[in-house]
């Protein structure tokens, strides 16, 4: 009569029945945690600064964007900004906006 096979490891038995085995880590030496914070820290307030910027950027772009429009006297769309005479004539055809209209938004 054969011998039965010896007893597995728990660790064999526990991969047998498992599909993934996680184990953790254990690290009493903390020493690099101060320096991470402080990098972390320094990243927050680069990206911050760089935020502001953007913002401050954006707002210089509206404010220049509203004073060229006054100065260039542009009306609120494309057909009333062109200001020749001859053209106010042709926009002011309802069918010569709707073929534009169309024409923009086909290719």
């Amino acid at each position: 009569m054969p011998l039965p096979p010896p007893p597995l490891p728990l660790t064999l038995l526990l991969l047998q029945h498992c599909d993934a085995l996680f184990t953790p880590i254990v690290d009493d030496d903390t020493s690099w945690f101060a320096t991470q914070v402080r990098l972390l820290l320094v990243l927050l307030l680069v990206l911050l600064m760089m935020l502001m910027l953007v913002l401050a950027l954006l707002l210089l772009l509206l404010l220049l964007t509203s004073w060229f429009a006054t100065q260039t006297n542009m009306g609120s769309d494309t057909i009333s900004a062109y200001g020749a005479a001859a053209w106010q004539d042709y926009w002011s055809r309802g069918w010569c906006r709707i073929e534009t209209f169309f024409a923009a938004g086909t290719s």
